[in-house]
């Protein structure tokens, strides 16, 4: 899969980072096709560094700190929306609360990709 190998080529990985996480990658890869939201390659990287960070936050419920809706106008509620489909699997697979500082977060690269269409 061309974003696994975007992500291994690209990322200083610990030995074995992937293998806990590929159905989680899996699924966010899934919804992104699903809105045909397309990154290039460097704002790929960007994104699922922030996606493996992101359970990695979740794993242990320690998440970024608190952005309020209005500290990020530009995103459309669109953005926001397929932010809350990605990340909201995520949550409850590792049984946490939706964090919406996290959604935004995501959100932002959603926003950045679909303006670049």
């Amino acid at each position: 899969m061309k974003y696994l190998d975007l992500i291994e080529n690209n990322l200083s990985l610990k030995d074995g980072e992937l293998d806990g996480i590929k159905e989680d990658l899996e699924y966010v890869n899934n919804v992104l096709k699903k809105y045909d939201i397309i990154f290039d390659d460097i704002f790929a990287i960007t994104f699922y560094n922030h996606i493996i960070k992101f359970i990695e936050r979740v794993k242990i419920k320690e998440f970024v700190d608190t952005i309020e809706k209005d500290m990020v106008p530009d995103l459309t509620q669109n953005a926001i929306d397929i932010g809350k489909e990605l990340l909201s699997e995520i949550f409850s697979r590792y049984k946490s609360e939706i964090n919406m500082s996290e959604i935004y977060l995501i959100s932002i690269h959603i926003q950045v990709a679909m303006n670049n269409k």
